[in-house]
């Protein structure tokens, strides 16, 4: 009986981490596409809601990447992944970069910050509970 339950378990949780990945790459990819190609009301308008826009959408893309390296940690191909994400990161920014020429200094600062919540966000905690 007990085999059977780790085994079960053991589904569960593959099946619990393989939704928590399908939603994570539907808000990367969502987050992304929207900070490529942003409505053109906020193109024409001030430049405020513009980088409001922009940090709310790399906020997303952010966090749905951290899950998305963080549960593909264990995965053969992992040196790969991260390769694919920083090369997105870079390109993340550059078009957040372009599309706020405006306030470019701002939204670069911005940009930053937004990008490394995720990644204080889990040192912090782990920090935390190594401190307990």
């Amino acid at each position: 009986m007990n085999i059977e339950a780790s085994v079960s378990d053991t589904d569960s949780d593959q099946h619990i981490r393989n939704q928590i990945l399908v939603v994570a790459g539907v808000v990367a990819a969502a987050s992304y596409q929207a900070a490529m190609s942003h409505p053109s009301s906020l193109k024409d308008g001030p430049v405020g809601p513009l980088v409001v826009f922009f940090c709310a959408c790399t906020l997303a893309w952010s966090f749905a990447s951290t899950l998305i390296l963080a549960i593909s940690s264990n995965l053969p191909y992992r040196r790969e992944i991260y390769g694919a994400f920083t090369a997105m990161g870079f390109s993340f920014g550059y078009a957040v970069a372009d599309q706020t020429k405006d306030a470019r200094s701002i939204a670069s600062i911005l940009f930053v910050v937004f990008s490394c919540i995720p990644l204080l966000i889990r040192g912090v905690s782990s920090w935390c509970k190594c401190c307990k």
